[in-house]
């Protein structure tokens, strides 16, 4: 069970996270709210079923995660009903390394 200040940090995480993406307002000046962000939730799980890293080091090592990465193109083909081509063309344009 969160505490009371938990709670409260966790509140403002979400009003700063909301105006951040929702708000024009948000996107034209994001800097205070980032700010906002890496003080009261660096790691802050939103209540849209998003994750947001505000911390330069964290960003860092979650690109870098393999666990983190998608697959890209099985769900697009369920989402558009995209037939054996659109796989192809797909597993054709992923870059290699």
């Amino acid at each position: 069970m969160p505490t009371e200040t938990q709670e409260c940090m966790q509140n403002d995480a979400e009003a700063a996270f909301t105006k951040l993406f929702l708000t024009p307002e948000g996107r034209a000046n994001p800097y205070p709210l980032y700010h906002q962000l890496r003080a009261t939730a660096p790691v802050h799980h939103a209540k849209m079923g998003m994750s947001l890293l505000s911390r330069y080091d964290d960003c860092r090592v979650a690109m870098r995660d393999p666990r983190l990465g998608k697959d890209h193109a099985p769900s697009a083909s369920r989402r558009h009903r995209a037939g054996p081509w659109f796989r192809v063309q797909c597993a054709r344009s992923t870059p290699t390394m």
